[in-house]
């Protein structure tokens, strides 16, 4: 899953760079549209990371001698969230831009 992110990620940058260098609003479109998956997908791939509730907390007894799992980076999720949501509304501007400047 997280290398379908990546990968549709990067083939939407693509788009977005090939319609700055060749100004037809139909790869700022495609582009744009790529990007919707890959936000599914990110999302997919944080809510499977959202850690199941501690049952040693229940339990104590029987989960004792167990290490503590380490936290997920809070702050980078959330800055990667940030950007994804700004880079989602600047490729929109742009594409209705696109097609404004034909």
């Amino acid at each position: 899953m997280v290398l379908s992110h990546l990968g549709l990620a990067a083939c939407g940058l693509c788009a977005w760079i090939g319609y700055l260098l060749t100004r037809w609003p139909p790869l700022a479109w495609t582009g744009l549209s790529m990007l919707l998956p890959v936000a599914a997908l990110g999302m997919a791939t944080l809510v499977q990371a959202i850690p199941e509730p501690d049952r040693a907390q229940r339990r104590p007894s029987a989960m004792a001698g167990a290490p503590a799992k380490s936290k997920a980076p809070v702050v980078m999720i959330a800055a990667h969230g940030v950007l994804a949501t700004a880079t989602l509304l600047l490729a929109l501007l742009g594409s209705v831009a696109a097609l404004g400047s034909r």
